[in-house]
């Protein structure tokens, strides 16, 4: 990802050069990700579609958009039909102007019990939209909030009254945020975090207004059109798992050996423990010397990144493409999970040259623009932060605990008999959906079909009697691993079919794996199945599961031009590996509907 495109200021000329070249390009193969958008709108939003087009393409999709009719929002979503096949995207797009005037233009001629009704059937119209949506659709779907006016219209009175404008709108938007929490697979596009962080008055152009019957300015349609993208970008593709940062001018203004730290950046320490608390990896890669500058950062009361945040480094003098490819190996994440950081021309470009799979970013010294173009990079964005997300760089540092109980094993069955592996096997609900999803979407390694669903696609499963999905839960003696595993199996009359069975890559190794599947053939057994069928679908990063239904004793078998495994129930009781326990909530599961 080219960070340099937020850089540049595109007028709306440039954009219109971009779209018109896109355009014409599109007829060719393209390696863009092809993304249908449906938009529902209320106002005029066709202004925004070449910005929209111009920056989705630079988070790696070729958009196209359908828009609905002109203020017929409700009309929309009960008359369409939403065909998944020809959708990705639903986007609800609506300004207070048409929707609310009591809350914009009318504001004065309200009082407080009136204010609030209105925001109450305004929060209720979203409601009854998204119930009706999804009952038809399991698409994503995004929703906006709204900006607050520039001049409140009881002016400097508002700050004091009740009721009060600027608070009423704010009122309303939490209530939607609500509301995106309530539906399944609802983000929420935040117009307001948008229109503030650009300015008030850069976003919103009156005059377009009365012309058009669009409210935002060219700024304010480039920054929500980058929103829109990053939104879309972070349903379709995999977040960066680690940052590796240089030291020398990229922690601190000045070369540390040399004439010394001038300063320390710390809008870019601070932006890295921000990434931290949520789940990145943060590591360092530096020509220097170790001690010298573990001693600063440890010691340097200006310093913001402790050692204690860093999952790996490498600083020495050696190659930094090959530090990171070992950082890559220390943590076993893929070098295109990798975000690297270095202030030297040459360093990247020897990065970029030897590694190209790692997303390599030149920092140029103004560390306030920086931080701010690589939030809106979208490389760490997600829709939702898990339970494990806040707990991922605990479990690598419990990793190289383990490591030292492997140092200390007489072999590596030893170790695992000495690991205390214990496994807990559930039916998943609604409470585990947003974990699903994420195992679902971003696991590559032991992923046997790397099939994608969306949560909602997930929370029709669960509740369809043809489904069932399991969930594993792992912990040893070192820490909880917390919920690694996901079985989605599918019935008829006689088999049980592993749709799909994936594990996270921390839990990888210790015959976890071999546990869940004796646990899937026992619940088979229980339930009279006499097969259980699976497939196996080869992408570039799954090869090292290729031989696991083997491996599990199930046959090969073709169907046409398509390989399955098939394993015939024979037996009453199958045991996973003796060092793994296992607690089995499935298996006395009896008597389900086949």
């Amino acid at each position: 990802m080219n960070l340099e495109i937020h850089k540049q200021k595109r007028d709306y000329k440039s954009y219109m050069e971009a779209y018109d070249s896109l355009l014409k390009s599109s007829e060719e193969a393209s390696d863009l990700k092809k993304i249908k958008i449906q938009i529902l709108r209320n106002f005029t939003v066709e202004p925004l579609l070449p910005f929209i087009t111009v920056d989705s393409a630079t988070f790696g999709i070729e958009l196209k958009v359908s828009l609905g009719g002109f203020d017929t929002v409700a009309q929309n979503a009960f008359e369409m039909e939403f065909d998944e096949n020809e959708i990705d995207f639903v986007l609800i797009f609506n300004v207070l102007q048409n929707l609310s005037p009591i809350l914009e233009k009318d504001f004065l001629l309200y009082n407080s019990k009136d204010i609030s009704i209105e925001i109450e059937r305004v929060a209720q119209f979203y409601k009854d939209l998204l119930t009706v949506l999804r009952k038809k659709t399991k698409l994503p779907i995004i929703v906006n909030t709204f900006p607050i006016p520039n001049h409140p219209l009881k002016r400097l009175a508002d700050a004091k009254s009740e009721p009060s404008q600027i608070e009423a709108i704010l009122k309303l938007n939490s209530k939607i945020k609500t509301l995106a929490q309530e539906f399944e697979s609802v983000t929420v596009l935040d117009v307001f975090n948008i229109c503030f962080r650009t300015g008030g008055k850069k976003s919103i152009d009156l005059r377009m207004w009365k012309v058009s019957q669009n409210p935002f300015s060219v700024d304010g349609m480039s920054a929500i059109s980058v929103e829109i993208s990053r939104i879309i970008s972070s349903y379709l593709f995999t977040r960066k798992k680690c940052l590796i940062l240089d030291c020398d001018n990229v922690l601190w203004n000045g070369v540390s050996g040399e004439e010394g730290i001038k300063s320390f950046y710390n809008e870019i320490q601070q932006m890295a423990l921000n990434l931290h608390a949520g789940g990145t990896l943060i590591a360092l890669a530096s020509k220097n010397d170790e001690k010298f500058i573990l001693d600063i950062l440890e010691s340097d009361e200006r310093n913001l990144l402790k050692p204690q945040y860093l999952s790996a480094w490498k600083i020495n003098w050696e190659n930094k493409a090959d530090n990171i490819k070992k950082i890559s190996e220390q943590l076993n994440i893929g070098l295109d999970s990798i975000v690297f950081i270095d202030d030297s021309e040459y360093e990247c470009k020897l990065v970029n040259e030897l590694l190209p799979e790692v997303t390599v970013i030149n920092f140029k010294g103004n560390e306030y623009l920086f931080c701010e173009d690589l939030i809106l990079s979208g490389l760490f964005d997600t829709i939702n932060l898990t339970e494990e997300d806040f707990k991922r760089n605990q479990t690598y540092k419990d990793d190289n605990e383990r490591v030292k109980i492997l140092g200390a094993s007489q072999s590596y069955d030893d170790f695992l008999n000495n690991l205390g592996i214990e496994v807990e096997i559930n039916r998943a609900s609604i409470e585990n959906l947003n974990r699903i999803h994420q195992l679902v979407q971003k696991t590559n390694q032991f992923n046997l079909t790397t099939i994608r669903l969306s949560e909602a696609h997930i929370n029709q499963m669960m509740i369809n009697n043809n489904y069932r999905i399991f969930i594993l839960r792992a912990k040893d003696k070192v820490s909880d691993l917390g919920l690694v595993g996901i079985a989605i199996l599918k019935s008829d009359s006689e088999s049980l079919h592993i749709e799909n069975l994936i594990l996270s890559c921390r839990a990888l190794g210790r015959g976890i794996e071999d546990a869940f599947m004796s646990a899937i053939k026992n619940y088979a057994a229980a339930q009279k199945f006499k097969i259980v069928k699976g497939q196996f679908i080869r992408t570039a990063k799954n090869d090292q599961v290729s031989g696991y239904y083997k491996k599990q004793n199930f046959i090969s078998v073709k169907y046409g031009d398509h390989e399955y495994f098939e394993f015939a129930i024979n037996e009453t009781k199958y045991h996973g590996p003796k060092y793994v326990k296992v607690i089995d909530n499935v298996k006395e599961i009896v008597n389900e509907s086949k």
